[in-house]
């Protein structure tokens, strides 16, 4: 499969992973923990297991034990793939991954994202060099996602197909990039709620790949500034974070501003904590996280203007 102006070959089906597991010998392996099981009877290289908010010095870690190795396989989800970019790309090698949740788009991005978490600070990478050659995507590596896990990651990916729409060098590629992420994902959401099978995921994976494809053809913007001080300084999970503002910069766009405010419902009915006060922040906190999320510099890359004072007021209605 191909997606225009994504130079990602990209292999979907179930059970593809056995198929191109042989690609795990003699190569540089990265994974999360809930991977683990599907490392067995291969012999990699080097592996390691990526924890969630990765920093540089895991990127370091990886690269000291891997100076001569030229294939990195990452077997995961967001996390793991974007230290295998930032690995890969270092050691000058090919990277393969194999995504094990959809949310982040990273296999079809081309950016990673590690944190400081001394200063607190998201740390923002981009290059071409930074796609992946290969994206292999099997639904049998989804299975035993925690629902929790798979809603949050949902509510990331529709943010990242919203965004795109918002920003200024939306094209008109985008915007079908955009219209077809938020089909699959809405039928991925409505299966996966009302019972699971194989076609929520495949909905929701495909949802999740168009969106990522709409926002490496653009940026993430404003929702995305404002949710890193909430997960990176109050422990928010990164795709409840970047709900928090969508609906308040929806109606920038549309009268309807409760157009996405479902996501608050299904939040609730798998019994997700999303206000901001469930994560311990405060009135007085929220002139702080707006100063700092207009320092990401991506308050101007969307087509509307954003205020700071309507930005508190927007964060004060969801606490």
């Amino acid at each position: 499969m191909i997606i225009p102006d994504i130079p990602v070959n990209i292999i979907s089906g179930t059970e593809t992973f056995n198929y191109f597991k042989h690609m795990l010998n003699g190569s540089l392996v990265l994974y999360s923990n809930s991977c683990k099981d599907f490392l067995k009877h291969s012999v990699p290289f080097f592996s390691y297991a990526v924890k969630s908010m990765p920093s540089q010095e895991d990127v370091d870690e990886v690269k000291s034990h891997a100076k001569d190795c030229k294939e990195v396989v990452a077997v995961g989800g967001g996390s793991v793939i974007d230290v295998g970019k930032l690995v890969a790309k270092d050691l000058g090698g090919r990277l393969i991954v194999f995504p094990s949740l959809s949310g982040s788009g990273s296999e079809v991005t081309q950016y990673a994202v590690l944190w400081d978490r001394e200063k607190c600070k998201k740390l923002s990478f981009k290059g071409e060099e930074l796609y992946p050659k290969i994206a292999v995507l099997d639904p049998l590596l989804q299975l035993n996602v925690p629902m929790e896990q798979r809603i949050i990651s949902i509510s990331d990916a529709m943010c990242h197909a919203y965004e795109a729409q918002f920003h200024k060098d939306a094209s008109s590629r985008v915007v079908r990039y955009v219209i077809t992420a938020l089909e699959f994902l809405g039928v991925g959401v409505r299966e996966l709620m009302n019972t699971f099978c194989f076609p929520a995921i495949d909905c929701i994976t495909m949802g999740s790949l168009f969106a990522g494809a709409a926002m490496s053809l653009t940026s993430t913007t404003v929702c995305h500034a404002v949710s890193y001080p909430l997960t990176v300084r109050f422990g928010m999970p990164h795709g409840i974070a970047t709900n928090i503002t969508l609906p308040y910069f929806l109606s920038k766009i549309s009268d309807n501003k409760v157009n996405y405010s479902y996501m608050d419902g299904i939040f609730e009915e798998v019994g997700i904590k999303y206000k901001l006060s469930d994560y311990g922040v405060s009135s007085e906190d929220l002139q702080d996280i707006v100063n700092e999320a207009f320092e990401y510099g991506k308050m101007d890359r969307v087509i509307f203007e954003v205020d700071k004072n309507e930005l508190v007021e927007a964060l004060e209605e969801r606490l």
